[in-house]
Order: structure tokens, then sequence, then C-alpha cells
């Protein structure tokens, strides 16, 4: 009789293999240890995982999950008339996501073993850039935004701020977070809004009595 996944079992073989990862790295932690840490059988983990680097890749997919979170609309977008605004919350909160996961973004994409690992590489962001497509394609036919295709737009976006936001993760003495930002939030508004100013975008000019 075969034996049954759990859904349950799996999150705690993630939440396993993710300590051990990041205290031992991946190229020195074993699946031995990972089974130890959740608590089962070693027969138990290759009930949900071919390999350690199988594990690796699921593990980078729900970083990508929790990036995308932050990233993706808490309210229904529609009748959003702030899409900038809707935009930099969702830039600031990426942001601030991003670095509180730094020590898990290294070890799972550049540290060891990571490094060398291919599986889920390739597609690992394609939930980021989606809710990033969602966000510029609906802004977008709302007026909001001018872009042509939002879906490349939305890709050449990720792979800008991702860059700056890796960067800035190694800087000594850390990321100035207002700094990032701002740079961050100059390169979304000129890509969306190229005919306006970026210091007027999202907010109205004043009015004179």
């Amino acid at each position: 009789m075969a034996r049954r996944r759990s859904p349950g079992r799996r999150d705690e073989l993630l939440a396993a293999g993710e300590r051990v990862f990041c205290a031992r790295g991946v190229d020195k932690s074993t699946v031995e240890e990972v089974t130890a840490v959740a608590g089962v059988a070693k027969g138990t983990f290759y009930l949900y995982f071919h390999s350690k680097s199988d594990l690796l890749a699921a593990l980078r997919q729900r970083f990508a999950e929790d990036l995308a979170a932050a990233v993706a609309a808490q309210t229904d977008a529609e009748g959003q008339n702030d899409w900038f605004g809707v935009l930099r919350q969702r830039l600031d909160a990426t942001a601030d996501t991003f670095f509180a996961q730094g020590l898990r973004h290294e070890v799972l994409f550049h540290g060891d073993a990571a490094e060398r690992a291919t599986e889920g590489e390739a597609d690992w962001a394609q939930a980021i850039v989606g809710a990033l497509s969602e966000l510029t394609r609906a802004g977008s036919a709302a007026g909001a935004f001018a872009v042509s295709d939002p879906e490349l737009t939305a890709v050449a976006l990720f792979h800008a701020l991702y860059g700056l936001l890796h960067h800035a993760l190694h800087r000594t003495p850390g990321p100035d977070r207002e700094e990032v930002l701002a740079t961050a939030w100059q390169l979304v508004s000129r890509a969306l809004a190229p005919d306006v100013p970026p210091r007027l975008v999202g907010h109205p000019p004043a009015t004179r009595a």
C-alpha cells in the first residue's frame, strides 16, 4: 500500500531544510540532517523530494512566493485612483521583505552548492514578475502607466530592481533603505510614466490660492 503524502509534512521538511541550509550551508548539509531536524525517517523525505537539489528548488520557489506576496495587491486594484501610490507601496514592501530575508536569500541562491544548482533557477522569479505584470497591465488599462508591453516591462523592472536590491544587500555597512528606495522609485516612475517628471509622479501639482 502506497504511503500517502501530507502537505503539512512537506511544510515541515521545507522548514527543516531551510534551518539546516542556513546553519550549515547547502553544500555541507545532508538529507539525514534535514530529516533529523524534521523528526522523520529518511524514507519520508523521498516521498516529497527527489534529492537535496529538489528541496533547494522548492525553497527557492517559496522564497519567490513570499516576495510576490509583498508585491501583490492587498486589495482589489479595480477602481484604484492612485496607481503610483499602490506601486510605491508594493516597492517599499518588496524591498523590506528582501532585506529582512537577506541571509535566507544568500543561502538559497548564492551559497556553496546553491550557485551550482540549476533546478528551479530558470523560473523562480515568475511569481514576482507575474504580480508586477498584473499590476502594470491594470494600471495601463486605467491610463495611469505609459507602457506598450506590460509583461516585458515587468520583466525589465524585476531584473533591474533585483540587481539593485542584491547589490545593496552586499554593501558595507549594509543597505541604506531610503537611498535604495529613492533610486528604485526613480527607475520605476520613469519607466512607467516617461513623460511625467519623477518628482511629480503620484502627487498632484500644488494649487495656488
